[in-house]
């Protein structure tokens, strides 16, 4: 997956900015082509794109090129995708608390403070849905450097 990282990292803010557009949000930080983003943001994105093969690892599943015998996966269940997106949520926070975050009512780049530095029991559902995207979409990711995933058993 090393390989991908960077690919994925640059689809997976692709992904973001078409959210964005969907909801018609239009003063969303970061809201910007991938050239111009900060590097944190960018190290953010990849950090995003390594931890698939962990998430997908701690469902029983695997990723290649298709190249293994392994039937591929197409869509993962509702239970695998609410776990792993209390995990993404969990990996989003220590990443940000890596990089000098921490928690504030509201929110300051610059000052790096963020209102959703919280447990996931105390994120609004909104928020908690933005984890389940980022699990929903693994797959498509994937697919687009390539790559699929694929059941080990």
């Amino acid at each position: 997956m090393n390989s991908h990282i960077e690919k994925l990292a640059i689809a997976i803010h692709g992904d973001y900015r078409k959210q964005l557009a969907a909801r018609g949000q239009t003063d969303a930080p970061y809201d910007m082509p991938w050239e111009q983003l900060p590097e944190d943001i960018k190290d953010a994105n990849r950090a995003q794109a390594a931890d698939i093969a962990h998430k997908l690892d701690l469902i029983g599943c695997g990723y290649d090129a298709g190249d293994t015998p392994f039937p591929s996966v197409d869509a993962f269940t509702e239970a695998e995708i609410l776990f792993l997106a209390q995990g993404e949520h969990d990996r989003w926070m220590q990443n940000r608390r890596d990089h000098g975050w921490r928690y504030g009512k509201t929110r300051d780049n610059e000052r790096k403070i963020h209102p959703l530095l919280v447990p996931w029991d105390e994120l609004p559902q909104e928020e908690r849905q933005k984890d389940v995207d980022v699990v929903r979409n693994i797959i498509p990711l994937l697919q687009s450097v390539g790559l699929r995933a694929y059941r080990l058993v």
